[in-house]
């Protein structure tokens, strides 16, 4: 089987690839360099750099014609959906929505039914689509040197509120000692992935702070890989006790199954990527009349 991976957001789809690859089969996944945190895609066998927003365009569609994938894992990608349609009528295409990408929506991006099986790595996106849960390497483990009282926290400006105050207070009253990395901020430290586990495994605690309340909560892939190297995850809803991860094999599966089906609907979807093509350039012309009045 032939995987093309558009997108990989924080290493989301390595585990996928390293089992993929493991197995025999060919994957591929192109991402821009200025979004692969630590080097997590650059520094895979499968993975294909690219620097801009249109060079990641051109690529995927590039792979598309080349590599004749069956399988398209797009992610964060929408609007390569059309063209990748377009291209490749007859290969399937599995978009997966991550929180960021959706979350706060009324409903999916309406290209999202170009694809033919839609996912969500959270179950607080359900609505969204199917959820499957992400897989985590194997290499998140505990590699020893925990220093006791410690607690990491990583902010980015996609939570849902800012809840580095809370994280502060909560270390005060427990006599720990916080470290935050700021992602937000371009001088903050990037750990390469493939140390992650080491860096991980300083730290007694993982605050899972993000403006999260209820139960329908969803625990980010950062705080599932600090519980494997045995950090004690805390939510705002109270301690981590246990979380549920992926297989591999599992969208391995989901792949097969839709392969089954694909010889039904490979007209339905080439009509209607027609269809939003021409939505699109419509869009456009009228944009381009209203700037010229």
């Amino acid at each position: 089987m032939k995987v093309l991976i558009c997108w990989n957001t924080a290493a989301a789809f390595n585990p996928l690839a390293d089992w993929l690859l493991k197995n025999g089969h060919d994957v591929r996944i192109v991402m821009r360099s200025g979004f692969d945190v630590g080097d997590c895609t650059a520094d895979h066998p499968a993975g294909v750099m690219v620097n801009s927003a249109t060079k990641f365009y051109r690529e995927c569609m590039s792979q598309v014609r080349k590599f004749k994938p069956d399988i398209i894992q797009a992610s964060s990608s929408i609007k390569a959906l059309v063209l990748v349609r377009l291209i490749a009528p007859r290969s399937l295409i599995v978009l997966t929505y991550h929180g960021s990408d959706v979350r706060g929506r009324k409903e999916a991006h309406p290209e999202s039914r170009l694809a033919d099986f839609v996912t969500v790595t959270t179950q607080d996106l359900s609505k969204y689509g199917v959820w499957m849960n992400r897989s985590i390497g194997s290499h998140f483990v505990y590699r020893g040197g925990r220093k006791p009282n410690t607690a990491l926290m990583l902010y980015h400006d996609n939570f849902i509120s800012d809840q580095r105050k809370l994280a502060k207070d909560w270390c005060d009253y427990k006599n720990i000692k916080l470290t935050i990395l700021d992602r937000t901020k371009a001088d903050c430290q990037v750990i390469p992935y493939h140390l992650m586990p080491e860096f991980y495994s300083q730290f007694e605690y993982y605050l899972e702070f993000k403006g999260q309340t209820g139960d329908n909560y969803a625990l980010s892939k950062a705080a599932m890989e600090a519980f494997c190297c045995g950090c004690k995850v805390i939510h705002e809803s109270g301690p981590i006790t246990s979380i549920k991860l992926a297989k591999p094999d599992e969208y391995y599966s989901l792949y097969n199954t839709l392969k089954r089906a694909s010889i039904f609907v490979a007209t339905k979807r080439f009509i209607c990527a027609l269809w939003y093509l021409g939505v699109m350039l419509t869009k456009e012309l009228f944009k381009k009349r209203m700037v010229e009045r």
